[in-house]
């Protein structure tokens, strides 16, 4: 009986430590996509976004990231 107890407990520990690991991915996740949020709401945009339109985002030598309607090719 104790070897059947712990067992069972070892195998609920184990399907806990799973969900645990999942959870920290979609943590990860959500994070990431704060952080990619945050970045594109504070590019620099010289110009009206309007909804559908298609925008290219570019980094400057300074690090700071702006939109242009201009393609790279």
């Amino acid at each position: 009986a104790d070897t059947c107890i712990k067992s069972n407990a070892q195998n609920k520990l184990h399907i806990i430590a799973e969900q645990m690991r999942f959870l920290q991915m979609q943590a990860q996740k959500v994070l990431q996509e704060a952080k990619d949020d945050y970045s594109l709401h504070h590019a620099a945009c010289n110009f009206v976004k309007h909804p559908g339109q298609i925008y290219h985002l570019y980094e400057k030598p300074s690090g700071q990231n702006y939109f242009s309607i201009l393609s790279p090719e």
